[in-house]
């Protein structure tokens, strides 16, 4: 949200970001986070089958975001 000082466009951040705990500090200054690098260690730990461990981080995440806004 600092950025938005600046330029009123949406921000995201993505820093290596893996757990909730680093995703509830992020979302207090950016309008959202992004995952990448906790899916890919997810995919890579369980290969074919990281369906559900995906479905759950995601759910984390998702529910993480919505209660800091």
């Amino acid at each position: 949200k600092y950025i938005k000082h600046f330029k009123d466009v949406p921000s995201v951040v993505d820093f290596g970001m893996d757990n909730v705990k680093q995703a509830r500090e992020i979302i207090k200054i950016s309008d959202g986070v992004i995952g990448g690098s906790a899916i890919v260690k997810i995919i890579k730990k369980y290969g074919d089958n990281a369906n559900e461990e995906l479905f759950k981080y995601i759910r984390r995440m998702k529910s993480t975001i919505k209660n800091e806004i």
